[in-house]
């Protein structure tokens, strides 16, 4: 409906002054008919509209297209070499009565009775396989292609790793599954015993990891090793000097944990609504105490009083415990037995003079303390060194005796009569028993420098103990990949491992489209880049070559090509520089 017109019809006689205002024709109609458009009924302003639009659209897209093409790649599994895969150890148990397993690095599988059920939640009865491998080296990682990167929040960090393991079950070939109140427990073999690690599941529907937990720090598989040695008869001069650098470290080890036991524990103000009481101990039982005077033991909870019968009863015995920093004190008499959990408190001046004993005997604590774990670490070092040079001896006599089986089998087969063939052969029988017996005795002795990383799963997969990587100190760099002309590569994924630092990071880049190689990096020298080139040949970048293309300021990386055997032993001096 349109507005209705209104019009004045009563409208007064105009004054002089308004027809006198309105007289100027020309100025009047200047005002009314070329007065300026609105700016949105210019036409320029439709131009720039345009322009703006088209400015802004191609911006959008190239931030878009610089978004694809610095996308990170998504976390899959790819092996690299196949031929070289690390390939699980199978287990065969019974499926209702359950199993410890020890894998050859001695880690330990503990799994509960009736712990299986089928893909319909029912029980699995009879013989089932339990297909294991685990992952303990930088080499191990790159050969097995899983990946060593976590996507949180839109950042990428990258893994280091102290442990990592994949662990399926199976009847006939069918999968199984942990039932869902049932889990099992690992226990890790591992060289890494630092903190701020985390437990990891790779999901591959995610295709990410899936923090699950933490894993406890313990020596149960170190422990279980040294029992072996300690009781081993063995004689054999191969393996004495190993076995007396064994020892040493053993007795090392003890030394530091017998330390540890005598870390002074901090005085704490005594609360007058906590109970307490005080006792006579041995000063040789509880040295951490015999400096302190006046020392009450106060109990954790408020809201448990001491029985004053108790207090008046005739005790036949009395212990104190240390559990960490805290005590656990136990009263006996005719069978029964009355505990408390406490800590040591003081009061006015003997709190001030508990406060200063403490402070000089923790600063005498950790200067003994750091004493027992460098010898510690040397006593270590200089096993691994023995076993080391021991395989090192054992390899070099096994290839001497396959060399000159070689030649007699030659001779044979051109009827070459060689009288000592014979005694050679049974030569190399004894030797190789010997050899064998060497690098199984090697292997449980090195088992004895590990710490045991445990942690419990209720479910099959691939699990990781990682921390997050600092790249504190680390810059980024784009890099340009110069292949040598042999090299006919369609490889699209270097891969960088570090010195010293058990990971390995796979980083896209795409030679035909010109896409860099973009990677970070701390110090070149303590890096090397792998590109595969086919089943046989790997092309390497020493650090040496990343340096001098940073100094260069060109970018541009030179690779090495290397053959590769169908063993990984032919890896291992390259990820071990």
């Amino acid at each position: 409906m349109k507005k209705p017109i209104k019009i004045n019809t009563n409208r007064g006689t105009l004054s002089s002054d308004e027809i006198k205002k309105h007289q100027n024709f020309k100025s009047t109609w200047q005002k009314q008919y070329l007065k300026p458009k609105p700016f949105y009924k210019n036409p320029k302003f439709f131009g720039g509209v345009i322009i703006l639009t088209i400015v802004a659209v191609v911006i959008i897209i190239d931030i878009f297209e610089k978004r694809n093409i610095n996308k990170e790649s998504p976390l899959e599994i790819i092996t690299p070499i196949k031929s070289l895969d690390i390939m699980p150890d199978t287990f065969s148990i019974e499926a209702t009565k359950g199993d410890t397993l020890t894998y050859k690095s001695g880690t330990q599988l503990i799994i509960p009775d009736n712990c299986f059920v089928n893909e319909n939640g029912d029980t699995v009865n009879g013989k089932i396989d339990i297909a294991y491998r685990e992952f303990n080296s930088s080499l191990d990682l790159f050969l097995c292609g899983i990946p060593m990167a976590y996507d949180s929040a839109g950042v990428r960090h990258k893994f280091e790793s102290a442990g990592m393991m994949e662990i399926q079950g199976y009847q006939n070939n069918k999968p199984v599954f942990i039932r869902k109140t049932k889990s099992i427990k690992v226990n890790m073999a591992s060289s890494d015993n630092k903190s701020g690690v985390n437990l990891y599941r790779f999901d591959s529907t995610l295709k990410n990891w899936v923090m699950i937990g933490k894993d406890s720090l313990n020596d149960i598989v170190a422990e279980h090793a040294e029992n072996e040695i300690l009781s081993d008869k063995t004689t054999a001069p191969q393996i004495q000097q190993t076995h007396t650098l064994a020892l040493n470290y053993t007795n090392r080890k003890q030394d530091r944990k017998q330390t540890l036991k005598l870390k002074p524990v901090a005085p704490t103000a005594l609360k007058a609504n906590y109970e307490n009481f005080m006792i006579d101990f041995n000063p040789e039982d509880f040295p951490e105490l015999t400096d302190f005077e006046n020392v009450k033991f106060q109990l954790l909870d408020s809201t448990i009083k001491i029985n004053t019968n108790a207090v008046d009863a005739t005790w036949e015995a009395v212990t104190l415990e240390q559990l960490n920093s805290k005590y656990q004190i136990s009263f006996y008499a005719q069978g029964n037995v009355l505990r408390y959990h406490v800590i040591p408190a003081f009061e006015g001046k003997d709190l001030k003079g508990a406060i200063a004993i403490f402070n000089k005997k923790m600063e005498s604590y950790k200067k003994a303390l750091s004493v027992k774990k460098d010898l510690e670490e040397k006593a270590q070092q200089q096993l691994l060194l023995s076993i080391q040079k021991s395989n090192a001896q054992v390899k070099i006599s096994n290839e001497a005796y396959i060399t000159k089986e070689a030649a007699l089998n030659l001779a044979r087969t051109k009827q070459i009569e060689i009288y000592s063939g014979d005694v050679a052969t049974n030569n190399q029988i004894d030797s190789e028993k010997v050899n064998a017996s060497i690098l199984a005795y090697n292997k449980r002795v090195e088992l004895i420098t590990k710490v045991t990383r445990s942690f419990e799963i209720n479910g099959f997969g691939i699990f990781n103990c990682d921390r997050i990587m600092s790249e504190l100190g680390y810059k980024p760099y784009a890099f340009e990949i110069s292949m040598p002309d042999s090299a006919q590569s369609s490889a699209t994924n270097a891969y960088l491992i570090y010195r010293s630092i058990k990971s390995v990071i796979n980083n896209y880049y795409n030679q035909e489209n010109k896409t860099p190689l973009k990677i970070n990096i701390k110090n070149p020298l303590d890096c090397r880049i792998i590109i595969v080139v086919d089943e046989k040949t790997i092309a390497i970048c020493k650090g040496e070559n990343i340096k001098k293309a940073i100094d260069n300021k060109d970018y541009n990386l030179s690779f090495e090509l290397q053959s590769i055997d169908k063993n990984k032993e032919s890896l291992s001096e390259i990820f071990t520089f």
